[in-house]
């Protein structure tokens, strides 16, 4: 019999507690596991040593949002979530958790370079719940925690689905937040802006779409000091895809914005100015930012996609299809105005494609005659 046979038809018997033993029947077949009423599939398969189960720690941890460090030097490893901080080296039975130590009954090993924990690690350490399901063959694991667990580049967040509550991992330590407006993100990208040595801006910008609609919630807090001192949030739905109307070009500008308002962040980490862009432009928001930079900025209102030109100094507006089209052309988007779920509308919008101080210039399908046109355009 080959050692992967044996292994599966080995009797296993786990404790999780001294009080409530667990016994898994021996099965020709690898169990099956759950974690949090979700059946997985996990990367590597469950190891069996002298009737004791071990888990792959990375699919595990993945799968039950962890954050997991390697100091392969020193053979430790911590495994993190907000208020839980686990520390063990490989192949000793005492783990450190929020910093008192804990006996292990097993010792977690190292097999072909993955990690594998003992099944009531699982219990005793992460504090989830485990049930073995006789007739199914299934291991069902249940953390409660309801927390998601976002990596995107080098940041990493936790989100909580029940309240909101958001952490940030930061330079080796798990920053406790603010609560979001928002209790669900699907995909989030994650960017963190330095504005000084003691604050930074977090941007969580969740854009997906789900049956023909596009969803997007944006939530921005600035971070002085690890203490939010303020935050935004925005949130669309809609036909379309509100990101590809946006280019870069202001990434020298430290900005919050709800949609409505806009507020500049100075060196200080405070806000300097702010800006009623509903106000500014007579029309209604919100509004997603295309362009920024010191003195202007280009928007389109979410109702009607138009671009429009703000001037910060003046604050003034140029709704810009008035200002750069024909007659003729003009008349096509004021009996149009707002049909932004026909794709020809969409297409056909002034879209900036190139600026050079002053001057900018955009692209624009005609609704004359289908023509691709450039057009330019000189700020006062």
């Amino acid at each position: 019999m080959n050692k992967t046979k044996l292994i599966t038809t080995l009797l296993l018997t786990v404790s999780i507690s001294a009080a409530s033993p667990m016994v898994f029947a021996a099965t020709t077949t690898q169990p099956k596991l759950a974690i949090n009423n979700n059946e997985i599939t996990l990367k590597q398969p469950i190891e069996i040593r002298k009737g004791v189960s071990y888990l792959p720690l990375r699919s595990l941890t993945e799968q039950m949002n962890f954050k997991v460090l390697y100091n392969n030097t020193q053979k430790e490893i911590e495994i993190l979530q907000p208020n839980l901080k686990v520390t063990f080296v490989m192949g000793m039975k005492e783990a450190e958790v929020n910093g008192k130590k804990v006996k292990m009954s097993e010792a977690p090993f190292t097999q072909k370079g993955i990690t594998y924990i003992p099944l009531r690690f699982v219990s005793e350490v992460m504090n989830a719940n485990i049930k073995w399901d006789q007739d199914s063959k299934k291991i069902t694991i249940t953390d409660n925690k309801s927390l998601k667990l976002f990596v995107d580049g080098g940041n990493s967040m936790w989100h909580s689905t029940v309240n909101g509550q958001i952490w940030l991992y930061k330079k080796g330590k798990i920053i406790e937040l603010a609560k979001s407006d928002i209790k669900e993100f699907v995909n989030p990208k994650i960017t963190l802006k330095r504005v000084n040595d003691s604050s930074y801006i977090l941007d969580i910008d969740d854009e997906h779409a789900s049956h023909f609609t596009f969803f997007r919630n944006k939530q921005q807090f600035l971070v002085s000091s690890e203490m939010v001192t303020k935050q935004t949030s925005q949130s669309y739905q809609g036909t379309y895809n509100s990101s590809e109307f946006e280019i870069d070009g202001s990434n020298n500008i430290n900005y919050l914005s709800d949609g409505k308002m806009i507020y500049i962040i100075g060196s200080d980490g405070k806000v300097s100015d702010e800006y009623d862009v509903e106000d500014i432009t007579g029309q209604e928001g919100p509004f997603i930012i295309e362009y920024f930079r010191d003195d202007l900025l280009f928007v389109r209102s979410y109702k009607t996609l138009q671009l429009t030109l703000v001037d910060l100094e003046k604050k003034t507006s140029d709704l810009l299809y008035k200002s750069l089209l024909s007659k003729e052309e003009q008349k096509y988007w004021d009996e149009t105005l707002g049909d932004t779920f026909d794709n020809l509308y969409r297409t056909s919008l002034l879209k900036l494609t190139k600026y050079n101080g002053k001057t900018f210039d955009f692209s624009y399908l005609s609704t004359v005659n289908g023509e691709k046109k450039t057009i330019s355009y000189t700020s006062k």
